[in-house]
């Protein structure tokens, strides 16, 4: 190994300023060759000086093992973090990710730009041609200090800038294009470009531009590793969440949205400059097919892509975050996947909470009413849950036909019969938050509904306009079960045995008692059924002693039963049902419906 010494001339980096930047400067300052400057660094050595397990770069600028960056620091009397703070492993795990072992950037994830590097000419101009680490990020497109658009390619050659690293055998000029040009058989070729980059043109933006706005969040974001703007507002993420996020959402715009639909998101200028320019040496692979899957090849397009993304989670309200990208999911070009419940697993790696709760409160609307209960859409969206024991828990405090006093008030103006609705209201709280299929809900509840009844009536309640604030209630109500207790196990109360409740003996005695006429047998079978009603929490006609014939003038009289009676009938027969309950070995609750 050659032992390293310290340089003669020492020359401090700028603040942000990139490695292969200052390296450049320092062969210029001191006239030396570049791959001169890289030997008296110590970066040039044999294979098998590497640490193990690692790779030599093309590119030190990604990243620096601790043994280069240490020769770095003793030869140039930096300290070693500084050193690293060159590299792009100064943002990793925030703006991107580095595989440390093969020193490469990670091109899959998060916009990782494995080469190259944008720039913005007045800054090279006021630097004297010294190059912003920044400026390599694939999150980077526009300069906000100078107001414009970053330029993507050296205006000479037509060739993306640092693609390649600059020439071991020549002598670099900052802020000048070190791009090598196709191989030829004139030994007078230059080596280099050397086209002046301070001179390129850029496009310029005006004060309070979306993308100069946006630039500055995203910059601030990496800086401070934490977001907390729009929708991370009331649930702050890491930067590296958020950009995940903001890539998975920004991808999905240049996917699924043409030129007219971004015209309506974009800002034509930036619009413009998107559709006008494309780096004539960039590959066009997946990026082609795919845009956005990968970092943008121009500054243009990852700032078309951000500031229509930024409409979606740079808003605080959910509502208007939904809506925004409730018109992209709802869109699909070149056979592109059709957006669902479960391809939305597969928007990126890295993801969190605030972008599934904003693909659920998009989806929302497209969904079947009962996905909107499993999936909570139109109050608190989450993904369902597979717990058992918790639907198992909820159902015991569940009747078989929702509370009265609940299903009176869920009721539409018109077009639904209480018998009908209320057990489809009981089932469908069992729904909220679970991957219950509608006969597995029901038959919990006693099977006093079956699937297609409650699939029918959800769909008829969906098309009315009272659909979203009642589905609100019922997601409220499950909640409220699930977290607090109630003094009646409907689910132990469907099972007891009635068949001795209410005896003929005790409902003439009880008569007598209370001056009420016994009737005939039909009387008495009508006040067991609506007391099986009351104590159950089942509907009436599936009391043991409902007929089997004769059932809509039987089921009417029973209705009409509660309302005739007097009041020392009335508490007569609530005290049979405390005495049934407790002889069951039940303790009396709360009545289902003026029962126990």
């Amino acid at each position: 190994m050659t032992t390293l010494r310290t340089l003669p001339i020492r020359m401090a980096p700028l603040p942000g300023e990139s490695l292969d930047s200052w390296l450049e400067a320092l062969a210029h300052r001191t006239q030396t060759g570049y791959g001169d400057v890289l030997s008296s660094l110590g970066l040039l050595t044999r294979a098998g000086d590497e640490a193990p397990g690692w790779t030599r770069p093309r590119d030190w600028t990604i990243a620096l093992s601790e043994r280069e960056a240490a020769g770095i620091a003793f030869a140039t009397g930096l300290d070693d973090q500084r050193v690293h703070a060159m590299t792009l492993a100064h943002f990793d795990g925030r703006a991107l990710l580095i595989d440390r072992a093969k020193r490469q950037v990670n091109r899959h994830r998060q916009w990782g730009r494995g080469t190259g590097s944008r720039y913005c000419p007045h800054c090279l101009a006021e630097s004297a041609g010294r190059w912003k680490l920044e400026w390599r990020l694939g999150w980077s497109f526009a300069c906000t200090h100078h107001s414009l658009l970053l330029v993507d390619t050296c205006q000479g050659c037509g060739r993306l800038t640092r693609r390649r690293p600059f020439s071991r055998r020549s002598l670099p000029i900052p802020g000048h294009c070190g791009t090598r040009p196709p191989r030829t058989a004139d030994p007078d070729a230059p080596r280099e470009c050397d086209q002046d980059l301070t001179q390129a043109e850029a496009l310029r933006l005006p004060t309070g531009h979306p993308a100069i706005e946006a630039q500055r969040l995203i910059t601030n974001m990496i800086e401070t590793d934490h977001a907390e703007f729009g929708q991370y507002s009331q649930h702050p993420q890491p930067s590296a969440v958020a950009l995940s996020e903001l890539r998975a959402v920004a991808s999905r715009m240049l996917t699924h949205l043409g030129a007219d639909d971004l015209a309506a998101r974009v800002p034509a200028d930036i619009l413009n400059a998107h559709i006008t320019s494309q780096p004539s040496n960039e590959p066009e692979r997946r990026e082609a097919s795919r845009p956005g899957f990968m970092a943008p090849p121009t500054s243009a397009m990852t700032a078309a892509a951000v500031i229509a993304a930024m409409q979606v989670l740079g808003v605080a309200q959910l509502s208007s975050a939904a809506h925004a990208l409730r018109t992209v999911i709802g869109k699909s070009r070149n056979g592109s996947e059709k957006t669902t419940t479960t391809t939305i697993r597969g928007w990126g790696r890295g993801t969190s909470m605030v972008l599934r709760t904003i693909q659920l409160a998009a989806l929302g609307p497209l969904l079947r009413p009962s996905d909107q209960l499993r999936y909570q859409t139109v109050a608190l969206p989450s993904p369902p849950s597979p717990a058992a024991r918790q639907v198992s828990r909820r159902s015991n405090k569940l009747p078989a036909a929702l509370w009265p006093s609940w299903a009176v008030r869920l009721s539409p103006s018109s077009g639904a019969y209480q018998r009908i609705l209320a057990p489809v209201l009981a089932a469908a709280v069992l729904l909220v938050g679970t991957k219950l299929e509608l006969d597995a809900a029901a038959s919990m509840l006693g099977s006093a509904s079956d699937g297609k009844a409650l699939s029918r009536v959800l769909q008829m309640l969906h098309d009315r306009q009272c659909w979203e604030p009642l589905a609100t209630a019922l997601i409220r109500l499950a909640h409220y079960l699930d977290e607090n207790d109630i003094p009646i196990d409907y689910q132990r109360r469907r099972t007891l045995d009635y068949s001795n409740l209410l005896p003929a003996k005790q409902w003439v005695e009880i008569c007598r008692q209370t001056g009420h006429p016994p009737g005939g047998g039909r009387r008495a079978r009508i006040a067991r059924c609506v007391l099986f009603n009351q104590i159950s929490g089942m509907p009436v006609d599936h009391a043991p002693d409902f007929p089997t014939a004769d059932v809509y003038s039987f089921r009417s009289e029973a209705e009409r039963f509660t309302e005739v009676w007097s009041p020392q009938l009335a508490d007569a027969l609530k005290q049979v049902a405390r005495d049934f309950v407790s002889g069951c070995g039940l303790r009396s609750g709360r009545a289902h419906g003026g029962g126990v």
